[in-house]
């Protein structure tokens, strides 16, 4: 008579896998930010508000203007500035 054995490997979904399936359904919430240039003497310059969206784009407000962005870190390297979390 031939037995069953139980798998060698568990291919089950575990807590961990569960818990990260989880976090992935949950959106972000937005988050702010501030695009600045620092000069050499005259201390820092602001370049334009910003709020990183829950899919990974941004949107930025300053000086007249409103830009959307594939990202923070892009509107920073194409405004020359350096991105500062809120």
């Amino acid at each position: 008579m031939h037995q069953r054995s139980a798998p060698s490997v568990y291919h089950g979904r575990g807590l961990i896998a569960r818990l990260s399936a989880r976090l992935r359904r949950r959106p972000e919430l937005p988050r702010m930010f501030a695009l600045v240039r620092e000069d050499d003497g005259d201390g820092t310059e602001f370049v334009a508000w910003g709020m990183a969206l829950p899919d990974g784009r941004a949107v930025t407000f300053g000086k007249g203007n409103v830009g959307e962005w594939s990202s923070p870190a892009g509107a920073a390297r194409l405004m020359f500035a350096d991105l500062r979390w809120l």
